[in-house]
């Protein structure tokens, strides 16, 4: 696998920041709680990844949204603060 991108020193170079979640209503029968996990990507390689467990749909969407949210505002912070 090869590199499709390079950086040439330019500070206008754009990092794509992606968030991905899932949730999965009451997965486990016998305890009924619903399973949910995100990723966040940049460039398309998954760099923070969290699987969560909630008792309710409301609350695991809740969390998942919430924690990808947090996610993808801490390493768009964290490129800041590097000065890309």
């Amino acid at each position: 696998m090869e590199p499709d991108h390079s950086w040439n020193g330019d500070q206008e170079l754009e990092l794509p920041i992606l968030g991905w979640s899932n949730l999965y209503y009451a997965k486990y029968p016998e305890t009924r709680k619903s399973v949910s996990g995100t990723s966040t990507f940049l460039f398309g390689v998954p760099i923070i990844h969290n699987i969560i467990v909630a008792l309710s749909v409301t609350e695991g969407e809740l969390i998942t949204v919430t924690s990808n949210s947090q996610d993808m505002m801490f390493l768009k912070r964290l490129l800041e603060l590097i000065g890309l």
